[in-house]
């Protein structure tokens, strides 16, 4: 680094540790001038680092090389204090007015929307005596919202011990598997003194999974009988209960009833199937005191937000069939091209659900935490199919045109369109499991039809039903349902008539080149020009098969790629992330969209991919926020890769249409809809020909990111389209579903009379307790 420049940056240093010192001796709300100048530093930049001054942090900086600067930002002129002050303030009235007995460790920790959150909670859980669901984007720390909570409520009962609420020191944390650990961390993190008095200390199931039964008894009831905190994910619940015995099984008297006093269920969108064991089971816990967070409380319907707030206060929206003629019928039917009365309706109906649900549900979307973190910037990428790509594609297509419903076969359209050889590969894994199959069975039939294995008590071996329930299984060797259920399943399905055309087809040459699939050929050239200026890149896909491929080629190339999917052991997971944040010379990472998605921080990583997108959103920002998060330092760049004219778009389109949905009743914001048009063609053929992307536009927007802009223009011949995918810019709401005042007066009257309706009407007797 230029001594000139370092002088420089001390000099503006100086400036703003002033600035910074009379925050500290100032009072909250009279803040110095000082703080509305523009600079090239911020405050953020400091609290990111962990440091107590600039100071600190530019010798941190002079010692490395000038790489660096850019990563911390301090080169990045347009960045302002003014959004700091800004939120600083808004805080300081928050702190001001907060109803809460918060502990002042937690007081001086929170972020504002952090206060708002435990603040809620409070009120629902405490004065209320009710539950409700915390829907806070991700990232923004529910789970300290929910420790600050239990700390509140117990340091009070601890104090006024007459309050009599929660009636008990017992908490179940309900979570994924992989975020126990997660769990247990935070609240080692979090710990305030007397906190183990007040409380209890904190048990994590997990540990116990390998125990035969009457020791996790003896777990359980020490954990019932002295109170504490038990941390346990969805299955292990599930395996416990599901052949209890309710009036004699000590399982089902201590989870259930009386079971926890208080009960949170992390990721409660897992709750979204009232069909599947665990919902049920969740379903008769007798604790009203119940806590849902999740991030994405609206994915593919609006039932999984029904069965959501059902279990936090039950009765709010009424009896199902009710919720979906009034509100699922017309909320999920309006399209962009759909009659104006219809748009309306859906527009009033929204409204009204909106009113019905603000008691219960505290909602912050993701631009709270785009105020604290760099720029994020997103790119629809469009590709041409090769045509050895789509000639398999179209034969694959005539296939499924005699097969009935393409839904139930469109995985093999998607894998093609990541890459023939793909396919390829699960044929052969295909044939060798069906000739396994034909041993297994033949051995089968030599053995007793009666004979039962009597030796094991360990329910993890697990009854082979609950492998039937997609939504909620998370087994003990760490593999996520949604990988289980994977290609080389549902391939095995089809007959051997389905493939009749792969013989000729794979004798091709071109199918073994990676330039057979122009997906492929572009993040080839996107993983060496970052391999070159050593950033990371993260490559996500919903489809093991493809992070096989990826992996061999990268193997091939000489670029190492770490990788974490459904297979991978809990106990393994964080040394690869730990291992990949530190270690400059891993630069790649293969991440399962779905077994991946939670529990995992690798903002090391500023640059994602994602190779296919799917029909539940969900998946695809859980991916993003493995980067874009709390931590990250550098501007974020996601690339979201799509083969034009196939089912792709389709597939894609229906996500916008189901994020738009979300978008106007969670978040509360106008949003584009789709038209129906736009996800009718299932199966349209690829032209042989498309008008490429205009290189003039990528080269004006995209330059000044060499990487981008480099990866992009060694494939200028393929692309056809690279474009921008902001929702907050791109949402052009249709006018003529803007409620007047009058028709929001009318729509608060509904809620109102069906709040009156459905108190009257609830039969569930803890309901009626229910406050408004």
């Amino acid at each position: 680094m230029e001594q000139r420049n370092v002088d420089q940056i001390k000099s503006r240093i100086e400036k703003l540790n002033s600035v910074l010192n009379k925050i500290e001796t100032s009072s909250t709300n009279n803040l110095p001038a000082e703080l509305m100048i523009k600079d090239t530093l911020d405050l953020q930049l400091l609290k990111s680092n962990g440091k107590r001054s600039f100071t600190a942090l530019i010798q941190d900086l002079e010692q490395s090389n000038p790489q660096s600067i850019k990563t911390t930002r301090l080169e990045n002129s347009q960045e302002t204090l003014d959004p700091l002050v800004a939120v600083e303030r808004k805080r300081a009235r928050i702190l001001e007015n907060l109803n809460v007995p918060l502990n002042e460790h937690f007081k001086s920790k929170l972020k504002y929307h952090q206060l708002e959150g435990v603040e809620f909670l409070w009120r629902r859980v405490y004065k209320k005596k009710g539950g409700c669901l915390l829907s806070h984007a991700m990232g923004l720390g529910k789970s300290i919202q929910t420790i600050a909570l239990l700390n509140t409520l117990y340091e009070n009962l601890d104090r006024n011990p007459e309050v009599a609420y929660p009636t008990g020191k017992r908490v179940l944390i309900l979570a994924p598997l992989v975020t126990l650990s997660n769990w247990a961390n935070e609240f080692r993190k979090w710990h305030v003194e007397g906190f183990t008095t007040v409380l209890g200390q904190v048990f994590n199931f997990g540990d116990m999974a390998a125990t035969r039964r009457e020791s996790r008894i003896k777990y359980l009831q020490y954990w019932y009988t002295n109170g504490g905190v038990m941390l346990m994910n969805y299955d292990q619940l599930r395996y416990l209960i599901v052949n209890s015995s309710k009036s004699e099984d000590e399982y089902y008297k201590y989870l259930i009833n009386p079971g926890p006093d208080v009960v949170v269920l992390d990721e409660g969108h897992r709750i979204r199937n009232a069909g599947s064991q665990i919902s049920q089971i969740i379903s008769e816990f007798r604790t009203r005191a119940r806590i849902c967070l999740t991030g994405y409380p609206l994915q593919n319907h609006l039932l999984e937000y029904y069965y959501m707030l059902d279990f936090v206060a039950p009765g709010i929206l009424g009896p199902k069939e009710t919720f979906k003629s009034y509100f699922t019928f017309y909320i999920e039917k309006s399209y962009a091209d759909s009659s104006k009365s219809i748009r309306q309706k859906a527009a009033s109906r929204l409204y009204t659900l909106q009113l019905l649900t603000e008691e219960v549900a505290h909602r912050r979307d993701a631009t709270t935490l785009q105020k604290d973190l760099p720029f994020k910037i997103e790119y629809i990428v469009s590709f041409k199919m090769t045509d050895v790509q789509r000639l398999g594609y179209i034969n694959a297509l005539k296939s499924i045109e005699h097969q009935g419903s393409i839904i139930d076969h469109l995985f093999i359209l998607r894998t093609i369109c990541n890459h023939p050889k793909i396919l390829q590969k699960l044929l052969i894994k295909r044939k060798s499991k069906r000739r396994e199959q034909f041993y297994v069975n033949a051995v089968n039939d030599d053995k007793d039809d009666d004979y039962v294995d009597q030796g094991s008590d360990d329910e993890s071996n697990g009854d082979p039903s609950l492998a039937s329930d997609p939504v909620d299984v998370d087994t003990e060797k760490g593999n996520d349902i949604d990988d289980l259920y994977d290609e080389e399943t549902e391939i095995a399905k089809w007959d051997d008539d389905s493939f009749h055309w792969a013989t000729d087809y794979f004798k091709n040459d071109d199918v073994e080149s990676w330039k057979c699939s122009n997906k492929i050929s572009f993040i080839v050239d996107l993983a060496i020009e970052c391999n070159a200026i050593k950033e990371k890149l993260i490559i996500v896909s919903h489809s093991l098969a493809c992070h096989d491929y990826l992996q061999h080629l990268f193997s091939v190339i000489g670029i190492e790629a770490s990788r974490i999917d459904g297979g991978t052991s809990p106990n393994l997971r964080q040394p690869i992330i730990d291992d990949f944040n530190s270690d400059q010379n891993k630069l790649i990472m293969l991440l399962s969209a779905k077994a991946a998605a939670i529990g995992i921080n690798v903002t090391s990583a500023n640059r994602i991919v994602l190779i296919d997108q799917d029909w539940n959103p969900l998946y695809d920002e859980q991916s993003i926020g493995r980067i874009y998060r709390y931590g990250q330092l550098k501007p974020v760049v996601v690339y979201r890769l799509i083969t034009s004219s196939t089912i792709e778009e389709r597939i894609f389109a229906q996500s916008l249409h189901k994020k738009s949905i979300s978008r106007r009743l969670i978040d509360n914001k106008l949003s584009t809809t789709i038209s129906k048009d736009e996800l009718k063609e299932y199966y349209i053929y690829p032209p042989p020909d498309l008008p490429l992307a205009n290189m003039n536009y990528i080269r004006k927007n995209v330059k000044p990111d060499i990487v981008t802009y480099s990866a992009l223009y060694q494939n200028k011949d393929y692309i056809t389209e690279c474009k921008l995918h902001d929702l907050e810019a791109v949402d052009e709401y249709d006018p003529t579903t803007r409620l007047s005042k009058a028709q929001q007066n009318e729509a608060l009257v509904e809620a109102t009379e069906f709040l009156k309706k459905w108190r009257l009407n609830n039969m569930r007797s803890f309901s009626r307790d229910i406050q408004f």
